[in-house]
């Protein structure tokens, strides 16, 4: 097994002031990293993502631009019924 940190988009972004899941959930948990969410890409992105593990962050989220600003960003996490 490698040791390398894995990025993922964890399926929550920010709707208006309000941390939403895709199904469309607000957020009653959070695990952001020291000084997050930052509003990392300024005023003029509608839209902002959460990742978890940014930069070497392990289990902690950071917020980033939905665009594709987040390279290196290695998948996504997703729920589905068991």
């Amino acid at each position: 097994m490698n040791n390398t940190v894995t990025t993922y988009w964890i399926g929550l972004i920010l709707v208006g002031n309000v941390w939403t899941y895709t199904t469309g959930s607000p957020a009653t948990f959070f695990r952001w990293r020291p000084t997050q969410p930052d509003k990392c890409c300024g005023n003029t992105i509608p839209v902002r993502c959460v990742l978890v593990n940014w930069v070497g962050n392990t289990g902690l989220w950071d917020d980033a631009g939905c665009e594709g600003a987040w390279s290196p960003l290695d998948g996504f996490i997703c729920k589905m019924p068991l």
